[in-house]
């Protein structure tokens, strides 16, 4: 089908910051599922967690199931790829002069916090390395392997640059 993009911007944002994204949808009245009407609107709860953190430009959606039961192994990948994140954000503080690591930088150290509460990381320098790339990958082969484990390997881990 043919749309109309006249005066539609083009967003900066890589095609594969939306296409590796998942989440889940819950009809928010679940349990009167009988007596809704069928003229009325259904109205859904969309549940999903973020990735994000100073290593990252975008910020990524990612599946978490609620009743824990049905995302296994794509939701203990992610919790590796948080892990790992947390890492590679900490080599890319150690390559700053210490006087211009964020105030928080001691409490992620000490691991009280993660990547994603360092907020006030300001003028990254341009050897800061960015792994957007890497990512998008990671979550686009951990989905594969949730939908496929015997056929689909899980992804690697992400390496320094």
């Amino acid at each position: 089908m043919e749309l109309d993009t006249e005066g539609v911007q083009t967003s900066e944002m890589p095609d594969g910051v939306i296409e590796s994204a998942t989440f889940q949808l819950y009809l928010q009245d679940q349990d009167n599922i009988e007596s809704i009407d069928s003229d009325a609107p259904v109205c859904y709860d969309v549940i999903c967690d973020l990735f994000y953190g100073p290593i990252l430009k975008y910020d990524y959606t990612i599946w978490v199931d609620l009743t824990g039961n049905c995302c296994e192994p794509y939701y203990q990948l992610c919790k590796q790829l948080k892990k790992r994140l947390d890492e590679l954000t900490m080599i890319e503080l150690l390559k700053l002069p210490s006087s211009e690591r964020p105030p928080e930088y001691h409490q992620f150290k000490a691991g009280t916090i993660y990547a994603e509460d360092l907020i006030n990381l300001r003028g990254l320098p341009a050897t800061w390395k960015f792994y957007d790339e890497e990512v998008i990958e990671f979550l686009l082969q951990a989905w594969n392997h949730q939908a496929n484990p015997e056929g689909v390997a899980p992804p690697a881990e992400l390496r320094a640059k």
